[in-house]
């Protein structure tokens, strides 16, 4: 297969299952290719992005190399990094046939926070480049370093973290970033509300009024009536489970939900770029009706897939010209 035939085959089985991409291929381009073929192309690319990704992570421990990034680059003045996984079913362990792909995002944006707790919002991320992997968190944590000093994220002035509240995500960060500030993100904050208030009262109205005024403590920051507002509840009998889950989310992250002050500075506080990331690696690829892969599989189309909305398509595919032409007759 020669270097742009594998590029544009790479590219379709990175969107599409396999089996329809070798279709949508042969009707596009009246080549015929089989999905095995497919699906060789695409985790050729992906196998391509794991050489860049070991290329990046010497880089990222060979000290010369940071000295002289540090001297001759300019960071971001403000970069944003955000960490999450979705389940993918793989083969091979009977006893955990659904694995964590992990996915990292880096991206910049100049767009305001919200000004109400009320109103809808969708980050405006600019520059964004994703990683993933199936693996471990702390091996997770050499790519997130590695893919970091690419972005020049140890020479941010600002430089901020975005997730939920998995304790994998602010170990990593910790350990690599101890400087950063870390954002819990809101909507995922404010999801711990809504399971309290149906079970602890009868009327919607006295819901509704509960819910906001929970939500409006922690939009102005007063993280003690949050937690003393759930604490109300870990006694009564249909709302205490959800209740002590709250205080116990509230209470590990409060450090991390100061939002009146990181609004002020105008920092994002919702993690909407990496879910979307999520959605786009893992979920609309990988997790297709009915599939199950092999691991090894898995891990290159991720990584292929990613490329694409990373904007290293070309990049990868320019590592692969040595390729031999097609044969003419």
């Amino acid at each position: 297969m020669s270097a742009k035939l594998e590029n544009l085959a790479g590219m379709t089985g990175a969107q599409l299952p396999f089996e329809q991409g070798s279709q949508l291929f042969e009707a596009l381009t009246l080549i015929s290719l089989s999905d095995h073929s497919l699906a060789k192309a695409t985790q050729n690319i992906g196998a391509e992005v794991q050489a860049q990704e070991r290329e990046w992570m010497a880089q990222s421990r060979d000290e010369d190399w940071l000295q002289g990034q540090q001297r001759l680059a300019e960071g971001p003045e403000r970069l944003y990094g955000s960490l999450d996984a979705v389940k993918v079913h793989v083969r091979g362990d009977k006893e955990h046939p659904w694995r964590d792909l992990k996915t990292g995002a880096w991206f910049t944006t100049t767009q305001e926070p919200p000004h109400s707790p009320d109103k809808d919002w969708e980050i405006q991320a600019t520059d964004i480049t994703y990683y993933c992997d199936i693996c471990q968190a702390r091996q997770f944590g050499d790519l997130l370093w590695a893919t970091g000093c690419q972005r020049q994220a140890q020479l941010a002035p600002e430089l901020i973290f975005l997730g939920d509240g998995a304790e994998w995500i602010w170990n990593l960060v910790q350990e690599h970033y101890p400087e950063a500030i870390q954002i819990v993100d809101w909507f995922h904050a404010t999801e711990y509300i809504a399971p309290v208030a149906k079970a602890a009262f009868a009327t919607e109205a006295e819901q509704k009024a509960w819910s906001k005024y929970v939500r409006m403590a922690l939009w102005e920051g007063n993280l003690d009536t949050v937690i003393r507002a759930f604490k109300a509840h870990t006694d009564h009998q249909a709302a205490a489970e959800a209740a002590r889950r709250a205080v116990t989310y509230f209470t590990n992250n409060r450090h991390r939900m100061r939002y009146p002050e990181y609004r002020a500075k105008e920092y994002q506080i919702g993690s909407g770029t990496i879910e979307s990331g999520c959605k786009r690696i893992g979920t609309q690829r990988l997790k297709v009706a009915g599939a199950i892969w092999n691991l090894d599989n898995a891990i290159k189309t991720a990584k292929a897939r990613a490329a694409l909305p990373s904007g290293q398509w070309q990049t990868i595919t320019a590592r692969r010209q040595h390729l031999p032409l097609p044969k003419t007759a």
